[in-house]
């Protein structure tokens, strides 16, 4: 029987349910009251290769992308918020195309008076984490999931590279129209090369998501997306592989990749191995199985994206949607009663 959610893996037993996301708790008068259920010992990471496909620009206010120094050597460091922006992106895209969320774009969402703040927050909220304001309070859900950076596999020098460019105007030549001149505003462009591996880490702490939620994240990894700044306007520039789900009681230190990388790179025999999908991934996979009790492997990730796709291209996701309702009931409960 093909697999079609993380539900039906060992992992269930370190998530959470649907069901079991609130509680109800008594005051000192005899009141009832509704708070988040509380954290239980349950972790779950998925480990990530990301593929550079196209030229992509991981920086802030430097030319230069980000850096970190890592075992006596400099490797490109891309922060959460790289991915993270992307990611709620399509995520906002797949509940608006089942009609279960999505009703604000990003970083703008608000509770109109009289509305209950479960029409605003959505699955994406609980997932990737939200504020917005309602009745003059500010209303802030935390992230489910917490990336890390993510560590490219080569050293810097061996994996960027740089491009010339002359800024023209909006009307596609060079004359500035208000200096009544061409155009002297010259700048270079450095960029991570195609075929760069970059490793990151996401996790579930707390045994709070349910595997819907789960779901949801894998489904969104499943395809390339445009991540960065300047490049990811020109399209798709990296593809995602998932290198395993893993599961136990506790996190370890293998989570963060700034422990990971040397480990990781102690595994690969050369620098070709470095630039190779699967070797990695299989690297990967040794490393975290090695250290979690749970393990489920990229070939099982796959059928669970696939089944999941296909649910939300024919239109009938009845788990979460079913999810949804009981997510927007969540945040109403919480936030309003």
């Amino acid at each position: 029987m093909a697999i079609s959610s993380i539900a039906q893996t060992k992992i269930a037993e370190n998530i959470n349910t649907i069901d079991n996301m609130l509680e109800s708790y008594l005051d000192q008068k005899a009141k009832a009251y509704i708070a988040p259920a509380r954290k239980n010992l349950g972790v779950t990471t998925i480990a990530l290769v990301r593929e550079v496909i196209a030229p992509t620009v991981f920086r802030n206010e430097d030319a230069e992308p980000l850096t970190a120094d890592v075992a006596s050597n400099i490797f490109v460091r891309a922060t959460p918020n790289k991915f993270k922006f992307g990611e709620r992106a399509r995520v906002l895209q797949i509940l608006r195309s089942l009609e279960v969320g999505g009703n604000y774009a990003q970083n703008r969402l608000f509770v109109p008076k009289g509305k209950a703040s479960g029409d605003c927050f959505d699955a994406c909220s609980f997932l990737l984490g939200d504020s917005g304001l309602g009745d003059g309070r500010v209303l802030s859900a935390a992230a489910a999931v917490k990336y890390t950076d993510a560590l490219s596999l080569q050293p810097e020098a061996f994996c960027v590279d740089s491009t010339f460019h002359v800024r023209g105007s909006e009307q596609g030549t060079l004359f500035d129209e208000v200096n009544k001149k061409n155009t002297d505003n010259l700048f270079s462009r450095i960029y991570i090369q195609p075929g760069t591996l970059m490793i990151q880490t996401l996790t579930f702490t707390g045994k709070t998501a349910p595997a819907e939620i789960v779901d949801l994240l894998l489904t969104t990894l499943a395809s390339p997306m445009a991540y960065g700044g300047q490049t990811s306007v020109t399209g798709v520039n990296v593809q995602t592989h998932i290198a395993g789900v893993f599961g136990g009681d506790f996190e370890v230190a293998e989570n963060s990749p700034y422990v990971l990388l040397p480990k990781l790179l102690s595994k690969l025999d050369n620098d070709d191995q470095a630039m190779d999908v699967s070797i990695v991934k299989q690297a990967l996979f040794d490393i975290f199985s090695s250290v979690y009790p749970n393990a489920v492997t990229s070939e099982v990730v796959a059928e669970i994206q696939s089944a999941q796709l296909d649910k939300i291209a024919n239109r009938e996701h009845e788990e979460l949607t079913a999810a949804s309702k009981v997510i927007s009931d969540y945040f109403t409960r919480y936030f309003d009663k």
